[in-house]
């Protein structure tokens, strides 16, 4: 009986842990890319793109890291470049893609 007590608190635990991390996912950036990411569109000006990128990296110092990451580089930049309407953007996806630490060999060609 204790043990299956114990089993049902350690799950509850476990599960609780899961969807709070999961609802950050759902409510907001929990790291730099997503924070750039999310915050990009085509209607964005250079200068904007050059303030977000520095809040965001205020906000998020270190390395994007996160469970449900793309799987490469590559899927990530293509999977964003839709947004690129300048060269600025472009740029401010490739570097937020970039910051999930991926090999160089992933980086997209051009």
């Amino acid at each position: 009986m204790a043990y299956r007590k114990v089993l049902t608190v350690a799950t509850t635990f476990v599960l609780a842990s899961f969807c709070a991390s999961q609802a950050n996912a759902l409510f907001g950036p929990s790291n730099y890319s997503e924070c750039v990411l999310d915050n990009l569109s085509t209607e964005v000006s250079a200068q904007a793109v050059v303030y977000l990128e520095a809040e965001c990296r205020k906000a998020y110092p270190e390395a994007s890291t996160s469970f449900f990451t793309p799987d490469s580089m590559q899927e990530c930049y293509e999977k964003h470049k839709g947004l690129a309407s300048s060269r600025v953007v472009a740029k401010a996806i490739y570097r937020a893609c970039n910051d999930y630490n991926y090999l160089p060999s992933q980086i997209p060609s051009r």
